[in-house]
């Protein structure tokens, strides 16, 4: 059994992945769900756009069930004690994942649809992607239940200073 992980999840654009990166800097290990899929689309000779990747990913869940893919993720994160679960969508890979570990916290991130929209045509700015698109698939609504468990909720919606502090104050504290 590992010791620590951290779950960070939210909708598109929330900054699941610049909080995860910057909490990397302090010794943290990274495993996206989103990384994990599109090795497995690579491997099958897929390509790796958006909607490749979440079709793939819902595909992946109906054939092989939730544990197959939590399975996946905890191997990914072999050899390390502290670990940083992201993106990953179905409460129930969380749960299964969370059950591996001594310790472990769910961080859902917020941030209002305007904001989260800026953001995802900045990441997506060499593809036409809109964030309704990305949040009407299914895989992707299956995210909001994880908050009804989460143990923080964090509103990113300010300064990248001020969303640093608040994600390093729950890190100190666990």
């Amino acid at each position: 059994m590992r010791s620590k992980a951290v779950f960070i999840v939210g909708e598109r654009g929330s900054g699941k992945t610049t909080a995860s990166k910057n909490l990397e800097r302090l010794g943290w290990r990274i495993v996206s769900a989103g990384d994990v899929i599109r090795e497995m689309c690579i491997k099958k000779g897929l390509p790796t756009d958006r909607e490749t990747l979440q079709n793939y990913g819902e595909y992946y869940l109906k054939k092989y069930r939730y544990k197959a893919l939590a399975n996946k993720l905890y191997k990914e994160a072999q050899g390390n004690e502290m670990v940083i679960y992201e993106g990953i969508r179905p409460i129930e890979v969380v749960q299964l994942l969370r059950r591996k570990y001594m310790d472990s916290i769910i961080i859902y991130l917020e941030a209002n649809r305007t904001i989260r929209e800026k953001r995802v045509r900045e990441k997506y700015h060499n593809q036409k992607t809109s964030l309704n698109q990305l949040n009407n698939h299914p895989i992707e609504i299956l995210v909001t239940r994880i908050q009804k468990i989460a143990d923080y909720v964090i509103g990113n919606n300010g300064s990248i200073t001020d969303f640093y502090r608040k994600i390093h104050e729950i890190i100190t504290k666990f």
